[in-house]
């Protein structure tokens, strides 16, 4: 295998990987919102710091949803801008994009730890 069919691999396990994480942060995200409203009725009776880790939950999805959108159309703009060939704009599009990707990731390991410790709050006693 020479340099040029690696780095294509390379280049193909990237898109893959990248794919799949897009995939699961924004089904995760998304899906979480309809499952949140079923539990609604069941949030009165409990108590102010689960009431609060519940909000605070459901606005990390909406800052995943969000980010993953501006995050799409910056990587958009960024592919188009690199095909005519403006590479200092380009490359300004992707770090935005990169930001917001970073942004999504980061958010989403809050709204799962946080959706545990409601669990675990709730199991062990959160009322």
């Amino acid at each position: 295998m020479d340099e040029q069919e690696r780095e294509k691999l390379f280049v193909k396990n990237y898109q893959d990987n990248q794919a799949f994480i897009d995939k699961l942060t924004l089904t995760v995200a998304v899906g979480s919102m309809p499952l949140s409203i079923g539990f609604i009725n069941n949030i009165t009776d409990w108590n102010c710091w689960l009431n609060f880790l519940f909000v605070f939950v459901n606005a990390c999805a909406c800052v995943i949803i969000i980010a993953h959108i501006l995050g799409a159309c910056y990587g958009k703009k960024s592919c188009d801008v690199a095909l005519l060939k403006n590479d200092d704009k380009a490359i300004r599009y992707n770090c935005v994009q990169r930001g917001f990707n970073i942004t999504v990731n980061i958010f989403f390991c809050i709204m799962v730890a946080n959706y545990l410790a409601i669990i675990c709050l709730l199991v062990y006693g959160g009322k």
